[in-house]
């Protein structure tokens, strides 16, 4: 939450609410709960295969080039970042 405004927290919470019925048993809320948390991981899923194919680009791109020291590892401030 701290990458967004308080005005995009409420306007996002208004948004989620319109979607929320009126009335409704528990069962319906329990198989909501896990449909929406596994919605949630196959998002978090994709998002984390768009970061690797980024890295994995700038690497083939040449904007990270791996350098290896005299010892034949690779020594290079980008690898430090993973």
């Amino acid at each position: 939450m701290k990458n967004f405004s308080k005005q995009e927290i409420d306007d996002l919470t208004k948004e989620i609410i319109k979607y929320i019925p009126k009335s409704y048993h528990i069962e319906d809320a329990i198989q909501y709960k896990q449909e929406y948390i596994t919605a949630l991981a196959q998002m978090e899923e994709e998002a984390n295969k768009k970061i690797i194919f980024g890295i994995v680009f700038k690497f083939i791109s040449g904007k990270y080039p791996i350098q290896a020291d005299s010892a034949g590892t690779c020594n290079d401030d980008a690898m430090g970042k993973w």
